[in-house]
């Protein structure tokens, strides 16, 4: 290593031990449990010796595939040995669905234990041998943790000296963070619990408390568990659910000061021990609001989803009227650095949701198009739990979707089996219904097991659904990676075409790519250009 190298980690070193001290006593104070945080950064420090530094900026080139690792390949070495069929689709990226031990009521996102990997999916050994081979391939890790709650099975939550500290509890359930929203409308009555003589507060399934992070052994401990994996060859991190983490009476408890402070303290700890370690916010709000979680310049989030985009591309998708995308992509924030991203999708393990349409005839209007079978509907008509093909009903839309997705802004996000046409898996909700009792969680329509069957007889044979699909999105991406300059490029909307036409380009420098989409189902000339109906 050059003197310049070490002046370098040195400098970063002492710009991460500064930013972690700061926040801490933005957090708790000056006084608040200073000989825990002086601990903690000698561990960090002791564990950097054992990571490396990830190249800058890689999640900008990042294609990603997002799945389950038992729905798609049945456990980590079923997914090691599949990871030839990813890098011959041509993405560069998993995002592991959750895969920590949890009962599972909510798909994983109930941990029972934070450093040990669900039995059923095999061992930690499996799971970092799978890493390493993923990496041979040229395929990066993005590993999804949720921090905002734990599964009531956490021992943190069965042993009863952290029970009371590393929980939100109060006497009753009537006079104590009221304004919260449910989120879980249609599935829960309440934000809080009966447990003993006391309820806790839970912004998710009555089964997933809340964790309190004005505990200052909790935000160390969380940070811990994102440290750990990082020491394992994870490449980055999907925060789940991050605008809730902090609670203050008489708000709606989303969004608060110290929830950034947080996750600045987490980016701190991780940009400590491997620079570059991708930290995403799962922040389900307008993008005005999602762009504080990039932090000042970079000290916070590396990318965040970006919802808006979602339902307006639906929604232009089905009044063939490309106002409502180019609204989005023109009210779009400018990111604060170099080193923020969006990151951007279709579809994903969750429902279509509507939460970001604020009108509400829109919103009814949408949900009437896209949800064709009421056994779609979640939150009470907030969402439609369907896949993409299932939504879109027509080979050249789901093409045209596509199209749009890997190229219109950010970081693209692929979902298991939309590349050959997967549709809702029926069976897979029944069974789910049966183990947790829960009729009315109506996303888990839309996860069910990739059919290999499909892969292995469909996609090959000429005029099938599964051909036409996967070989248009192959060749979509062997251009989207191409474009290492896209990252760097703005997207511009081109003005003055038809209603129907989602024009617009990216260019940077001397590079330039020209993206044309025509919404409607008839032939539109553009400029002389004639492009075909529901076609890129």
């Amino acid at each position: 290593m050059s003197l310049l190298e070490k002046g370098i980690i040195l400098n970063i070193e002492n710009k991460e031990e500064t930013a972690l001290k700061r926040i801490w006593d933005e957090i708790y104070g000056e006084e608040e449990s200073k000989d825990k945080l002086e601990g903690f950064i000698k561990d960090l420090l002791k564990q950097k010796q054992i990571v490396k530094p990830k190249p800058t900026n890689w999640y900008k080139e990042a294609v990603i595939y997002c799945c389950y690792v038992d729905l798609f390949a049945q456990d980590f070495k079923g997914m090691t040995k599949k990871l030839g069929y990813l890098e011959e689709l041509g993405i560069n990226t998993i995002w592991i669905l959750p895969v920590l031990d949890s009962p599972m009521f909510d798909a994983g996102f109930d941990i029972r234990h934070y450093r040990k990997i669900r039995e059923e999916l095999g061992s930690t050994e499996d799971y970092l041998e799978f890493i390493a081979a993923a990496h041979k391939h040229n395929i990066r890790i993005l590993m999804d943790i949720a921090l905002n709650h734990t599964s009531i099975q956490h021992r943190w939550f069965q042993n009863e000296e952290t029970r009371y500290k590393y929980y939100i509890w109060h006497e009753d359930d009537k006079t104590k963070y009221q304004d919260c929203r449910i989120i879980f409308d249609g599935i829960c009555e309440s934000n809080w619990e009966k447990h003993g003589d006391a309820y806790f507060f839970h912004r998710f399934l009555p089964s997933q408390p809340d964790l309190n992070y004005r505990n200052p052994e909790v935000l160390i401990e969380v940070t811990k568990v994102f440290v750990h994996w990082l020491t394992q060859g994870v490449d980055g991190f999907r925060a789940d659910a991050v605008p809730f983490l902090w609670k203050e009476e008489h708000t709606e408890c989303e969004s608060l000061p110290n929830t950034h402070h947080i996750l600045k303290f987490i980016r701190a700890a991780t940009q400590l021990v491997s620079p570059n370690t991708l930290i995403l916010a799962e922040a389900c709000q307008p993008t005005q609001d999602v762009v504080n979680y990039f932090g000042s310049g970079h000290n916070q989030c590396h990318a965040c989803y970006h919802f808006p985009l979602l339902p307006n591309m639906f929604f232009s998708m089905a009044r063939e009227d490309s106002s409502f995308i180019d609204y989005i992509i023109q009210s779009t924030p400018k990111l604060p650095s170099n080193e923020c991203q969006w990151f951007v999708f279709l579809r994903c393990h969750d429902e279509l949701t509507l939460e970001m349409v604020d009108n509400e005839e829109m919103k009814k209007e949408m949900y009437d198009y896209y949800c064709r079978d009421e056994k779609w509907s979640f939150r009470k008509g907030g969402g439609v739990c369907a896949r993409l093909l299932d939504l879109l009903q027509d080979v050249n839309r789901v093409k045209m979707a596509h199209s749009m997705i890997l190229t219109i802004l950010g970081t693209p996000i692929l979902f298991y089996g939309d590349e050959y046409g997967k549709r809702n898996d029926e069976q897979y909700y029944e069974d789910f219904c049966k183990i947790s009792k829960i009729t009315t969680d109506h996303r888990y329509r839309n996860r069910g097991y990739m059919n290999w069957d499909v892969v292995d007889n469909e996609i090959p044979k000429k005029g099938t659904v599964a051909n036409e699909l996967y070989h248009d999105l192959k060749e979509k991406l062997i251009v989207r990676r191409s474009l290492t300059w896209m990252h760097e490029a703005p997207c511009v909307i081109i003005e003055d075409t038809p209603t129907c036409i989602v024009a617009y380009q990216r260019q940077a420098k001397d590079q330039r790519l020209l993206v044309i989409n025509n919404l409607a189902n008839k032939k539109v000339v553009v400029k002389g250009i004639e492009v075909s109906k529901n076609i890129e």
